[in-house]
């Protein structure tokens, strides 16, 4: 049986990983053993199975089928995202410690990488674990939390899918190992932070069509079940559409959800959120609240 660790490590789905980050700003190449927070990993583990115990797994959220999200879901995503600005601000300042190149190559920086190290190991796991407790409080699953942040950030604000840093982690050095300190490959290469970028936003896309896939489908089957034995015009053209929809998301690996645009119910239900969605917005934690950790 694979170790708790190793559980949490390849299972937890957001953020698992990220952690590893720090080897590649302190070196181009590493390794980094993470037998010593196991013990918060366990505690990280048993949220992710509370948050599906008590609100079901992301993949099975369902939309509200006629396309808009009540204001009362838009008030909860930015209250959970407020809560949670002081561990995402903390996070995101060593990160950008991590990344910063402006100091000399040598001694005294790689001591500040591995400070800011020190401190963005338990700040991130602090936060991954808060994000699923505060989730669970405001009775929203990471599923409904996922969708109006792609909706929000990406359709709306028009945000970048390749936000975050500029480290790249190759995933776990080997998935079969089944006890013992998970050892993780971690590459940097200084002057490739396009590279990275360009790479990122591919796997978000990926990530974010397979995973909100699921999701529209889920939509447009409670929308069938709605319109059983309904003559309705609007939701007939709505039907259209959302189904569409569906089979572009199954036939583009890397299509976001309404990429060319959202549908007027949708815009309607964010729009009036526009200047404190922009405010809640942090560039350098996109890969983390997307769930992105593994660049392969």
């Amino acid at each position: 049986m694979a170790s708790t660790g190793k559980k949490w490590a390849i299972g937890c789905g957001i953020g698992c990983g990220f952690f590893l980050l720090i080897i590649g700003a302190v070196g181009t190449c590493g390794y980094f053993s993470v037998r010593q927070i196991v013990d918060k990993a366990d505690g990280i583990e048993e949220s992710f199975n509370e948050l599906d115990a008590q609100l079901g797994h992301a993949k099975d959220f369902v939309p509200d089928p006629e396309g808009r999200i009540p204001a009362d879901r838009m008030e909860i995503f930015l209250a959970v995202r407020q809560e949670l600005a002081p561990s995402r601000d903390e996070s995101s300042l060593l990160m950008a410690r991590l990344e910063d190149k402006s100091m000399p190559r040598g001694p005294a920086r790689a001591f500040d990488k591995i400070k800011a190290g020190i401190g963005f190991i338990p700040a991130m796991m602090a936060f991954i674990e808060e994000r699923n407790h505060v989730l669970l409080a405001r009775g929203m699953g990471l599923g409904e939390y996922q969708y109006i942040y792609s909706l929000a950030f990406f359709g709306v604000l028009e945000k970048d899918p390749s936000d975050g840093p500029d480290f790249q982690v190759t995933g776990p050095e080997d998935e079969d190992e089944q006890s013992g300190p998970i050892r993780w490959g971690v590459h940097r290469q200084e002057d490739d932070s396009e590279g990275v970028r360009d790479l990122r936003a591919k796997e978000t896309r990926r990530y974010l069509n397979k995973a909100l896939g699921l999701i529209v489908r889920n939509q447009l089957e409670e929308l069938d079940r709605r319109l059983d034995g309904v003559d309705d015009p609007d939701l007939m053209q709505w039907r259209v559409d959302l189904a569409a929809e569906v089979e572009a998301m199954e036939t583009e690996p890397r299509r976001i959800l309404w990429e060319e645009g959202l549908p007027p119910q949708l815009l309607d239900s964010i729009e009036p959120y526009r200047d404190r969605l922009e405010d809640s917005y942090e560039e350098m934690m996109n890969v983390v609240e997307m769930g992105l950790v593994n660049h392969s």
